[in-house]
């Protein structure tokens, strides 16, 4: 680790001692297995991002080596899954230019000064951004390096109140951990275009305002933390029903993009040329 490079973890990317659990119950009473093919394989397409950021003032710096080494370099840390061999799909948080306030503080970075994305890399190889969706908060990259027996999981895209369901995420030694839940029910987020949202929004009768957009969400009781951001939701059948989007502090519900508009997502064509930052 480079001296000058503050390493910090992203909105929801704290890895927080959560314990690791290899067989669990679920609220229907069936036993949720570590070991089963399915959540071997889930872990196994599960994979770190890592983003390096840096203060926008500073990007002039990039026409001096010297000066651009010596230059605080910011990283954040996300998940991503991947559903095919070069192909990862993610939260659009994790690999834009976003620091929430605490930690921007932890990195000696002003609250109001832009961070400008310099670098995505996955498992340490390089990553293209392909397109974006601000409002449902996804992003797929295509990256150099390979998983061959990566696999998209078919979906569960319209969930029942009380469906069991676990998800599988990596501590930073790759140690797996498994938590269980169940489905709540379908909300409305409210967004602004940059992706942030209000609190209100778990609030199904909470009025839209008008620099807002609507985004569906699955609202779930999932004991996670800061660190399963981008981590993939699946019932006890392994069908694939959400990417853990955010921990709504007041309620604490757990909310999930759900595994339809995630599908919709993957089948459209992106708006126009993305880099990596």
């Amino acid at each position: 680790m480079k001296r000058n490079t503050a390493r910090l973890i992203c909105l929801f990317m704290v890895f927080c001692g959560l314990s690791t659990v290899s067989n669990a119950k679920d609220p229907s009473g069936k036993k949720i297995n570590g070991r089963t093919p399915e959540v071997k394989q889930a872990a196994y397409q599960l994979v770190k991002i890592e983003v390096t950021l840096v203060e926008s003032k500073y990007l002039n710096r990039k026409d001096n080596w010297v000066k651009w080494l010596f230059t605080k370099k910011i990283t954040k840390v996300g998940n991503g899954y991947y559903v095919g061999p070069n192909r990862v799909i993610t939260n659009n948080h994790v690999i834009n230019g976003t620091l929430p306030k605490d930690l921007r503080r932890l990195a000696g970075v002003d609250d109001e000064d832009p961070l400008t994305v310099v670098g995505i890399r996955v498992l340490w190889r390089k990553a293209e951004v392909i397109k974006r969706d601000t409002e449902n908060d996804l992003a797929e990259l295509r990256v150099t390096s390979k998983r061959s027996r990566s696999v998209l999981p078919p979906a569960n895209a319209d969930p029942d109140k009380g469906v069991a369901l676990y998800s599988v995420n990596k501590d930073e030694a790759e140690k797996k951990e498994l938590v269980k839940g169940e489905i709540i029910g379908p909300y409305k987020l409210a967004v602004f275009k940059d992706g942030s949202y209000e609190p209100t929004d778990i609030n199904p009768t909470y009025r839209l305002p008008q620099n807002m957009a609507a985004a569906d969400v699955i609202g779930a009781k999932l004991k996670i933390a800061r660190g399963w951001s981008g981590c993939w939701v699946f019932d006890n059948d392994g069908k694939f029903l959400g990417i853990v989007r955010a921990l709504h502090e007041p309620s604490s519900l757990t909310l999930l993009i759900p595994a339809r508009t995630v599908t919709e997502f993957m089948q459209s064509q992106p708006s126009g040329a993305l880099s990596s930052q």
